[in-house]
């Protein structure tokens, strides 16, 4: 399975990256929104995991330019330390914004896995 990781904290990026990497994956990052949406048209992923907040292109920009995308799209997984303060769970948020799941940092590796398989199996 491929899996663009999008995410501005590098340490963050390169840890998820060589663990993903250990479970089998295929994993492909960026580190700006922007740069995640030109890696997207590249490489098609089966997943998209996206940090929220980030400079140059956000989350939401990111998923808004998936979803312009023609179908088949893949799963989106949205994580972030911040959402908005409308009193809603990450998880809510995530799928307000059009993403299948949403996960609050810090992640659970655990957790990870189980949206990802949840999505596709």
């Amino acid at each position: 399975m491929r899996i663009l990781y999008i995410e501005d904290d590098q340490a963050l990026r390169e840890l998820m990256q060589e663990v993903l990497e250990g479970e089998g994956f295929e994993v492909i990052i960026a580190g700006t929104g922007n740069e995640g949406i030109e890696r997207f048209g590249e490489v098609h992923p089966d997943v998209v995991i996206t940090d929220l907040i980030m400079p140059d292109g956000d989350g939401e920009e990111v998923i808004e330019a998936i979803k312009r995308t023609p179908e088949p799209h893949p799963g989106i997984i949205v994580f972030s330390g911040m959402w908005a303060d409308d009193g809603m769970t990450i998880e809510e948020h995530a799928k307000r914004l059009g993403a299948d799941a949403g996960l609050a940092k810090p992640v659970e590796f655990s957790a990870l896995l189980e949206a990802i398989r949840s999505i596709r199996p």
